[in-house]
């Protein structure tokens, strides 16, 4: 005998198949694609046999609604610097890309932890779709020896994914920095002392010291 399945999606058929030479009592089944469903369609089936002189009574299966797809990431959020050292005058990135099943617009919530203890959340921000997403925590925030980790969830507006932690930054000493050494007057003679001065920054306020060496015809004569 064979038995025919035809598909419904809001109540129009889109489908029918026959499973040919079935035997008595044999289980049989049909599948719809999952591609060819989107969420807030109604889906049925009607199904008959026939076994070469006539056909059963046709049989409609309850009707089933389409739900929604959760969002998803296809790359887990990632954090790094911007220059990949990790030290103190670099700006945070949490990057990651996103994806939803039934396209919808996606936000994202992202809570980030100074020395695991959460220091802030925010919600509700714009996610791109299927291509890369990056926040930025500015470097003002971070401090030398600190660890940083973000946790981001995603939502389409009805369902959201599980929340998918970062692994854990160390923030790194960012070395002093000096200007160019500028003498004091364009030229001096035998009898005045030399003056010399730069300026100095460090980032991380942690400066112990600073070094001149005086190099007389090329050859150091003086360190201090």
């Amino acid at each position: 005998s064979n038995v025919t399945f035809e598909w419904f999606r809001n109540n129009a058929s889109i489908r029918r198949t026959t499973n040919n030479n079935l035997a008595n009592n044999t289980n049989t089944s049909d599948t719809l694609a999952a591609y060819t469903l989107s969420k807030g369609q109604t889906i049925k089936i009607e199904v008959f046999a026939f076994d070469g002189s006539s056909n059963s009574t046709l049989v409609n299966s309850t009707e089933l609604l389409i739900g929604n797809s959760a969002p998803v990431f296809l790359i887990n959020p990632l954090i790094n610097s911007t220059n990949g050292l990790n030290t103190t005058e670099q700006n945070l990135n949490v990057f990651f890309t996103s994806n939803d099943t039934d396209a919808d617009s996606l936000t994202y919530s992202i809570q980030y932890f100074r020395n695991n203890i959460s220091n802030f959340t925010l919600t509700s921000v714009a996610a791109n779709l299927n291509v890369i997403t990056v926040h930025v925590l500015n470097n003002l925030n971070v401090s030398k020896s600190e660890t940083w980790k973000a946790q981001v969830q995603l939502s389409d507006g009805t369902a959201t994914s599980a929340y998918v932690n970062t692994t854990e930054l160390l923030i790194l000493n960012t070395q002093p920095n000096v200007t160019t050494p500028a003498f004091n007057q364009t030229s001096y003679t035998r009898d005045q002392n030399i003056n010399v001065s730069t300026l100095v920054t460090d980032v991380d306020l942690d400066l112990s010291n600073v070094t001149f060496e005086w190099f007389r015809n090329n050859a150091s004569i003086r360190r201090i």
